[in-house]
C-alpha cells in the first residue's frame, strides 16, 4: 500500500495530520490511533458498527473482509476516522466524521436512522467525491433548494419537495431521500436527476447496496 501521506494526498485530504496518543481528541476514538495494532483497531471498529450488521450486511461484509487500514487524522480542523479498502484490487478511501448528540438536523431524521448519526458517523462517504454513504446533516439539503431540470419533463412530483431531503446520492443521477410530511411515518424515494422518482422504497436495502456498488465498481 502507497505511502499513507501520498494515499491521503490522492483523495483529497491533503494536509491532514495522521493522529497518535501523543495528540487529543475525543475519548470515543482512543482504539484508532495509528500505533495500535491493525487487529485491533478492525475489531474495534466491526464492534461499532456490529448494531447496523442487520441493516447493512453487505457493508459490514466489505468492511470485515476489505478493509485494509484505519487510522484517525486531523483536516481542516475536523477529526476524522479513515477508512482505507482493497477492493478488486483498487485502493479507496472513506472518511467517517464524529458521532454527533445534538444538532438541529436531527429532529428531522427518522429514529432507526438518527442512531447512525448518533453512535457511529455524523457523516461516512467516500472522500474524492463526498458520496456513496450517509451524509454528514450539515450536507443534508431539502430538494426545494436546489435546481431540478427533471421537474419540466415528468409529472408533477407526489410528494412535497421542501419536506423531502437527500441523504446519501450515487456521484452521479441518484439521490436517496426522505420524505418528512408526518416524522413518525417517513417515505424513502430515489429521486432521479433523469427521469421518475421510484417512491415507497426500503431504506436500509437501498443504501447498503448502493455502498455496496460504489465500493465493488
Amino acid at each position: 500500500m502507497e505511502n499513507l501521506q501520498e494515499l491521503l494526498k490522492n483523495n483529497n485530504l491533503s494536509n491532514a495530520l495522521i493522529l497518535d496518543a501523543s495528540h487529543n481528541f475525543h475519548e470515543f476514538w482512543k482504539d484508532f490511533v495509528i500505533e495500535n495494532d491493525f487487529k485491533d483497531r478492525k475489531k474495534a471498529i466491526l464492534n461499532l458498527w456490529n448494531p447496523f450488521k442487520s441493516k447493512l450486511p453487505k457493508t459490514f461484509s466489505l468492511i470485515e473482509n476489505n478493509l485494509e487500514n484505519i487510522f484517525l487524522i486531523k483536516h481542516n480542523n475536523e477529526i476524522k476516522l479513515i477508512y482505507v479498502f482493497v477492493v478488486n484490487s483498487n485502493t479507496l478511501v472513506y472518511e467517517g466524521r464524529q458521532p454527533i448528540q445534538n444538532h438541529p438536523f436531527l429532529d428531522n431524521i427518522p429514529l432507526n436512522i438518527r442512531k447512525f448519526y448518533i453512535d457511529l458517523h455524523n457523516g461516512w462517504f467516500e472522500s474524492i467525491s463526498g458520496a456513496l454513504g450517509f451524509l454528514s446533516l450539515d450536507d443534508i439539503q431539502f430538494l426545494d433548494e436546489l435546481e431540478w431540470g427533471i421537474l419540466d419533463e415528468i409529472e408533477t412530483p407526489n410528494i412535497d419537495l421542501s419536506k423531502t431531503y437527500f441523504i446519501f446520492h450515487n456521484a452521479g443521477p441518484g439521490y436517496l431521500c426522505i420524505n418528512i410530511d408526518n416524522i413518525s411515518e417517513p417515505k424513502y424515494l430515489i429521486w432521479w436527476t433523469h427521469k421518475e422518482p421510484k417512491y415507497d422504497i426500503e431504506f436500509w436495502s437501498f443504501i447498503d447496496a448502493w455502498i455496496e456498488i460504489g465500493l465493488t465498481n
